[in-house]
């Protein structure tokens, strides 16, 4: 064993995931990072997660802000988010 505790992954799916858990049941990743948002919400990556004991960490959970290129969809603009977020006095 080494001196790491705990050992996270990022940028991993379900397939890339499940090779790294079953070729070391005994050393599993704790954590994994992954861009996730409400136009990308990796339900099936999060679920297999959840099944495994691997806390799943959101990274970019409202887009991409000002590193957005000009074709990409921005979630903070979306109606809907709009509507949640002045529901719950937030913006």
């Amino acid at each position: 064993m080494g001196l790491a505790k705990n050992v996270g992954v990022c940028n991993m799916n379900v397939q890339l995931l499940h090779e790294l858990c079953a070729g070391n049941p005994f050393s599993m990743p704790s954590l994994l990072q992954c861009e996730s948002h409400p136009y990308l919400q990796q339900d099936g990556l999060i679920n297999y997660c959840r099944m495994q004991g691997i806390q799943f960490q959101a990274y970019s959970p409202l887009g991409y802000g000002e590193f957005k290129g000009d074709t990409e969809i921005s979630p903070v603009l979306d109606e809907v988010i709009k509507e949640i977020a002045a529901k719950h006095s937030v913006s």
